[in-house]
């Protein structure tokens, strides 16, 4: 479905509150500044998902830093790019330690114990189609969101929320090494899934397998129930995960080091083609500095009538964003933004009209030439106006700067040519928009004008004879 209206700005952010599995509640934040401005470039260049930003593609984009508050303020670099089919987004962010293990099993003094250790996770609410009646109305926090259906849409209004989880949807078995996000919708009901078909996770529990409602998972009493068995194609040599298809049940509780920790998940990935799993990502922590890199890919169109679709590059799509960093103990504190606008770069250059006059210059004559140029994307920086002779492997007859041009911008630009010099005939006067391919554009075919002149020798002075021709 294509949306012709544009969508309207909401202050939203995102709250998550992890109770048992994750759920996503937004919550209304204060006006957007200024500078919570996003803006995606596009690219011809492959991204690769590894979590570390070091393809050339990047090189395109202008990071933002957008705040994000709780008690003290975390800044979050985002950077974007997008190509034909997807749009690629890049996240950095502080964070003191590298969380991964949530709900982990310690096996220590002969018995397991467990530790209620959350994840460090990555959250996005996107305003799915013209915006969510309700968002805008409350300025309450947290606290107060999470237990009220203030924030539960109204029908026929969505919210798409993306998920990201360090521990459960980071880690993958295969080679290469892709994650996913998890994808849901905020709808009147709550926080439904995509449509998926199988399980993405299972608790490593024995109570969570054992039939028994009366029984809790992780309390007193409760033991793991897999190990790894043989090791997946992408090794994970500290063992941090557990893969479904790897895992072993165990037999014996006691047989095991001291020291030894299991994962408190078992995790399973849908098949990629899947709603739920339509949103490729990969995080990467640098211990060294602290800092988690996060890249996700989807594409622009999913199909998906819950999904934001990104089928209108010239209008803005708004989104809150949520960070969630453990601190251990079942604890986590979660930053949370002002409301980010995403944009799409796209500079179009077109050339509207061009003329030259006269067309049939006699040699020696001055042509005027004019062309009008269209920008019909988004802003663009400065370019070059060249006029050539015939082929543009030949030096520019004249060149003519220009410092940017905004969306929907038009300007015409004025060339003269003197004849002096030239040959008897035809030729061809080329102008062409961003000379030098600054611009980087989808279309370059139609920053060029072609201009027909066919150059005339003098006209010949002939007198008139002094006999009258009736004379003989």
């Amino acid at each position: 479905m294509r949306y012709e209206r544009r969508r309207r700005a909401v202050s939203l952010t995102v709250a998550l509150i992890m109770v048992g599995a994750a759920c996503l509640i937004a919550i209304p934040g204060p006006a957007m500044a200024q500078d919570n401005i996003l803006k995606a470039y596009w690219t011809n260049l492959d991204v690769t998902l590894d979590g570390l930003t070091s393809e050339e593609a990047w090189g395109a984009s202008i990071p933002v830093h957008i705040e994000a508050t709780r008690l003290s303020p975390i800044s979050v670099e985002i950077r974007a790019v997008y190509d034909d089919q997807y749009l690629y987004m890049a996240f950095k962010w502080e964070d003191q330690s590298w969380s991964v293990n949530p709900n982990q099993w310690l096996y220590t003094g002969g018995k397991w114990t467990h530790i209620p250790n959350k994840e460090d996770s990555l959250s996005l609410l996107w305003d799915t189609d013209m915006g969510i009646e309700g968002f805008d109305l409350n300025k309450q926090g947290c606290e107060a969101a999470c237990h009220s259906e203030v924030f539960k849409t109204g029908a026929g209004e969505n919210g798409d929320l993306w998920q990201w989880t360090s521990g459960r949807t980071n880690p993958s078995k295969l080679t290469p090494d892709e994650g996913w996000m998890d994808d849901m919708s905020l709808t009147e009901t709550g926080i439904v899934p995509d449509a998926f078909t199988g399980k993405v996770w299972e608790m490593n529990s024995e109570y969570a397998h054992d039939g028994n409602e009366s029984t809790v998972p992780y309390t007193d009493g409760d033991l793991p129930e897999w190990k790894e068995g043989s090791p997946p194609p992408n090794k994970d040599d500290e063992k941090n995960f557990l893969f479904y298809g790897f895992e072993q049940e165990i037999d014996d509780h006691e047989a095991f080091d001291d020291g030894t920790a299991l994962p408190g998940y078992l995790l399973r990935r849908p098949p990629p083609e899947q709603d739920r799993v339509d949103i490729f990502a990969k995080g990467a922590y640098d211990g060294g500095n602290k800092i988690w890199t996060l890249e996700v890919k989807r594409a622009l169109d999913t199909g998906n009538e819950n999904d934001v679709i990104f089928d209108d590059l010239l209008v803005d799509y708004n989104f809150g964003l949520a960070i969630f960093d453990n601190q251990g103990g079942g604890k986590d504190t979660h930053y949370q933004s002002e409301l980010v606008t995403l944009g799409f770069e796209r500079p179009e250059l077109a050339v509207l009209s061009s003329e030259a006059d006269p067309t049939s210059p006699i040699i020696g004559d001055t042509v005027n030439v004019s062309m009008t140029v269209n920008n019909m994307g988004e802003w663009t920086d400065d370019f070059n106006v060249a006029m050539y002779l015939d082929n543009t492997s030949n030096e520019a007859l004249a060149t003519k700067p220009f410092t940017e041009m905004d969306n929907g911008g038009e300007e015409t630009f004025n060339f003269t040519w003197s004849t002096t010099g030239s040959t008897i005939g035809k030729h061809t006067l080329i102008i062409v928009a961003d000379s030098d391919e600054i611009v980087l554009e989808k279309d370059e075919e139609n920053n060029v004008a072609e201009l027909e002149v066919w150059i005339y020798p003098p006209i010949s002075k002939f007198k008139a004879s002094p006999k009258d021709p009736e004379e003989g």
